[in-house]
């Protein structure tokens, strides 16, 4: 089962300006897929979201793509001690990313939705540094 939701659309786009950048939203789209006939927190597999934004500052404006794709790998209770540890060790989780394996190369991991698949095929430009 997918929750399929359109934040912001080319025909509904969002719009603010801060410190002289102005910042258009013209796309923000969020899938969120749930085990068959259970669509709780519990159910949860993954969300995917994609959004595309155009920064403005003076004249000159830049594109911002960004696709995050979030899977729930495992999931079991914690007690109170233990989420209370959890916290205070991955405050800044991005510095302990260390995948014990490449998980998206799992046959079983979740296919892309179309129309993120049409995006990357069409519409990304991949740039290397």
């Amino acid at each position: 089962t997918t929750l399929y939701l359109e934040y912001y659309t080319p025909d509904r786009p969002k719009e603010s300006s801060f410190f002289g950048i102005h910042q258009k939203t013209v796309n923000n789209t969020v899938s969120e897929n749930f085990y068959p006939g259970d669509i709780s927190l519990k159910g949860l597999d993954h969300i995917l979201e994609y959004s595309k934004d155009y920064f403005t500052k003076k004249k000159e404006t830049k594109l911002y793509e960004e696709f995050r794709n979030f899977h729930i790998l495992d999931k079991r209770y914690l007690s109170k001690e233990e989420f209370k540890n959890l916290k205070i060790k991955y405050n800044h989780s991005y510095l302990y990313s260390n995948y014990s394996y490449n998980y998206w190369e799992n046959p079983d991991f979740p296919a892309l939705p179309s129309f993120i698949t049409s995006i990357l095929n069409k519409d990304l430009i991949f740039i290397e540094k």
